[in-house]
């Protein structure tokens, strides 16, 4: 390997690792110092413990939850590897912030990677996976355990999907490359159902639409996605919800009410305001608001979370540059 090739690589590395640093920091998932929530750490590593109590493969806690044997009803992806750090000889705490602190930095390294994977630069590339690691849709999610690595992990999933699209669409790859491929593909949908429902619908509309665009915009390589990807990946998806379905022993899910929706759907205000207390720099510039459950439904997650104007407005932009340059994301 040459020398310029491994001290490349080494500054990549350092890069990394400052950054997932940081974000661990801004996270409070440190092992043994400090742990990102308190309510839902002990509800998780309740579930921990109780499948460790039995056995190194029970998913199903017998002591901890109801009816027994209870089925955990989101987070088995978090739960479980918190479950083996406990059998290690950590203490819960210790286990759960050891957990998210894995789980947040796949998430960097996923952001990361698409960002690369478009061409930006390594400080550039770094630089983006820090503004969605950053974001308060993540962050302000801790209390909800999962659903924030679920939203932390939307990158990392999506470049699952694109390089297994890219995988397909290559003529030069061999039937092994286009396996391994369907096999990691079919193993992050797996993985999004597991962790959390929220992030995996968005993760399941979002890449059937990018299939569907990919499949209609190149002519070239519509044979190959139509004939293998595209059915490849849905059956991903229905496999990873069957084998959800399966482990909470419902096959079916009865719709929530619309008075859920009309309580917990998001307000086009809070997606273009934000709300104060959340973002310092628009509190300096005076643009944020004041919110409270007093005059509002739901609970603070839907306008403390929501603020997304900036991120639609850097999309928009990055589409018309990738429309002048004529971009092949696939």
């Amino acid at each position: 390997m040459p020398a310029d090739h491994f001290e490349s690589n080494w500054w990549k590395a350092r890069i990394f690792c400052a950054a997932a640093m940081f974000t661990l920091l801004v996270h409070g998932a440190i092992p043994f110092l400090a742990v990102p929530t308190v309510g839902q750490a002990v509800w998780t590593t309740g579930f921990s413990a109780s499948f460790i109590n039995r056995s190194l493969l029970t998913i199903q806690a017998r002591n901890f939850g109801g009816p027994a044997p209870a089925r955990i009803s989101f987070g088995l992806a978090g739960a479980y590897p918190a479950a083996l750090l406990i059998a290690a000889g950590l203490h819960p705490v210790d286990a759960y912030s050891a957990m998210a602190a894995l789980w947040l930095t796949v998430a960097l390294s996923g952001a990361w990677g698409i960002s690369r994977s478009f061409g930006l630069s390594v400080p550039t590339a770094i630089l983006t996976a820090l503004a969605w690691m950053m974001l308060p849709i993540v962050w302000g999610h801790s209390g909800y355990s999962m659903v924030s690595f679920g939203f932390a992990l939307l990158p990392f999933y999506f470049w699952n999907a694109l390089r297994f699209l890219r995988v397909i669409c290559d003529p030069a790859s061999g039937r092994f490359r286009e396996f391994c491929g369907a096999g990691a593909n079919t193993s992050v949908c797996v993985l999004a159902a597991f962790m959390d429902g929220y992030t995996f619908m968005i993760f399941a509309i979002g890449s059937l639409v990018m299939a569907a665009w990919a499949s209609v915009s190149f002519i070239d390589l519509r044979k190959r996605l139509v004939k293998f990807a595209v059915p490849v990946h849905v059956g991903g998806l229905f496999l990873s919800y069957a084998m959800y379905a399966t482990y909470v022993g419902r096959l079916e899910f009865a719709p929530s009410p619309l008075d859920a929706f009309r309580g917990w759907g998001v307000d086009l205000a809070y997606v273009s305001i934000p709300t104060r207390g959340v973002l310092w720099l628009f509190d300096v510039l005076g643009w944020s608001v004041n919110r409270s459950d007093y005059e509002l439904f739901g609970d603070e997650s839907v306008w403390r979370t929501t603020f997304s104007l900036p991120l639609i407005a850097a999309g928009v932009f990055g589409m018309v540059v990738a429309a002048k340059t004529d971009s092949n994301p696939v």
